[in-house]
């Protein structure tokens, strides 16, 4: 488009808009928008809430849902070790949970002696988890600052 007649047709728009003048919002609406502002704010369900404000059965009994999808997830990954092969081998399912409380009890175990004597490698990953989560929130913390500040200022 030519230049020229862009910058008319902007001005004959602005003369236009401007002698309009300016519109008053209907009485009610201003009634309505404040009382909108002014009335608080109706409580979230249980289930929109963070899960440490839902009631203590209802977390208790999400907990156990949770514990026992981990437990199959657990019980899939065994079968997938062993192999379907050994599933049709075996005495049923009363033996595969029993293989399943073993691996359990050996898991745990070795969790509790690998936290019971942590060595210098573990000690020093550790501290290198500790270190990189520190930063990353350190960084993220910032951002969120900067972020706030630019908001505020515009």
């Amino acid at each position: 488009m030519d230049p020229q007649y862009e910058k008319q047709l902007e001005a004959a728009v602005r003369r236009e808009l401007d002698a309009l003048g300016e519109l008053a919002a209907p009485p009610e609406l201003a009634g309505r928008i404040l009382r909108a502002i002014h009335q608080p704010a109706a409580p979230l369900p249980w289930w929109r809430q963070s899960w440490v404000a839902w009631p203590g059965a209802l977390r208790l009994v999400s907990l156990a849902g949770l514990f026992a999808v981990f437990c199959g997830l657990c019980y899939a990954a065994l079968l997938l070790v062993q192999g379907f092969a050994g599933w049709s081998q075996s005495s049923g399912w009363l033996a595969q949970m029993t293989t399943l409380g073993r691996v359990t009890e050996r898991l745990a175990g070795t969790v509790v002696a690998v936290l019971g004597h942590p060595g210098p490698g573990f000690m020093f990953a550790a501290a290198l988890l500790i270190f990189t989560v520190w930063t990353a929130c350190l960084g993220l913390l910032t951002a969120y600052v900067r972020l706030v500040l630019r908001t505020v200022t515009n």
